[in-house]
């Protein structure tokens, strides 16, 4: 099942104020399931992409060198899909 965009926008912004919520409340383990369920419905589409074409990493890579201004998002993304997922780009 894939979601719009707006869709998993609103996902996102609703799970990471869950989180925001869950870690004033205390409950650091629910905030960082959140914060990852946010994170894997950011990134998702990416990963589908990725897992048919492991290369893309390379691009991605290109691409955060190209624009500094998201060098953050990229890095987090390639941080992501290499150790979190343990996508290589060179299989």
């Amino acid at each position: 099942m894939y979601l719009e965009i707006d869709e998993r926008q609103g996902l996102i912004s609703v799970s990471l104020e869950q989180a925001r919520v869950a870690e004033k409340s205390g409950d650091k383990e629910g905030a960082k399931a959140l914060r990852e369920n946010a994170k894997r419905l950011r990134f998702s589409f990416i990963e589908k992409e990725v897992k048919k074409n492991p290369q893309l990493i390379h691009q991605i890579a290109i691409e955060a060198i190209a624009d500094p201004w998201g060098a953050d998002d990229y890095l987090e993304l390639l941080i992501y899909l290499t150790h979190e997922k343990g996508y290589d780009a060179n299989p």
